[in-house]
């Protein structure tokens, strides 16, 4: 596990590969709950019968499962900390090269490639690699992109406007939301949530 205390360990480590995570299995029983979740039924993903006759011989996880296994396999191989919050701001050049077969074995590989400074923090580049036991090549090829916010002097945020590097990046809904979200009291006056806290049923105030 490599543990990161901050930006300038980040920065330092662009072009670390930072190791692997354990190997999963991706079962049949995985890819029926992703298709019965997302609609992605297709034959090749759940037809055992027809797909053993099929180009891949045998059923094959989705690509986006595959995509999707990421945060649980990169949880084992880095951790952020030191950061006032980071959040997921996308991916960047996702490739599916090779299909994962049912009952594969899939892990994943991280590489920091870059680190770019945005107001009050900095966006980090990650490029994952899903590796499939016994195949030469990767099964699914990412790089991710995180928002890392440097730890605050203050620990909350105002309701007078979202988080620095939030407004610089234009994020509209749900993460600027979030960081935007305010507890009403008593008299249904706004009231400013600390950063980081665990808020349950907040009316969430966004100026339009």
């Amino acid at each position: 596990m490599r543990v990161f205390t901050g930006l300038e360990e980040i920065r330092a480590a662009i072009g670390e590969h930072l190791g692997y995570s354990d190997y999963q299995v991706v079962t049949q029983d995985d890819i029926d709950a992703f298709a019965a979740l997302t609609g992605d039924d297709q034959w090749i993903h759940t037809d055992q019968e027809r797909a053993a006759g099929g180009p891949f011989g045998g059923t094959i996880a989705p690509g986006l499962l595959t995509l999707s296994l990421g945060p649980r396999h990169a949880k084992t191989i880095y951790r952020l900390d030191g950061m006032a919050m980071s959040v997921n701001y996308g991916y960047d050049k996702i490739r599916f090269p090779s299909p994962v077969p049912v009952n594969s074995k899939l892990r994943v590989g991280a590489t920091v490639s870059s680190v770019a400074d945005v107001p009050g923090g900095a966006q980090v580049a990650i490029t994952f690699v899903w590796e499939v036991a016994g195949r030469a090549k990767p099964a699914c090829v990412a790089e991710m992109l995180i928002r890392a916010q440097a730890a605050l002097c203050a620990d909350r945020v105002s309701r007078s406007g979202a988080a620095p590097w939030f407004a610089a990046a234009g994020i509209a809904g749900h993460p600027a939301e979030v960081v935007r979200g305010v507890e009403h009291s008593a008299d249904d006056q706004p009231v400013d949530v600390p950063l980081g806290r665990a808020v349950r049923d907040i009316r969430v105030q966004v100026d339009r």
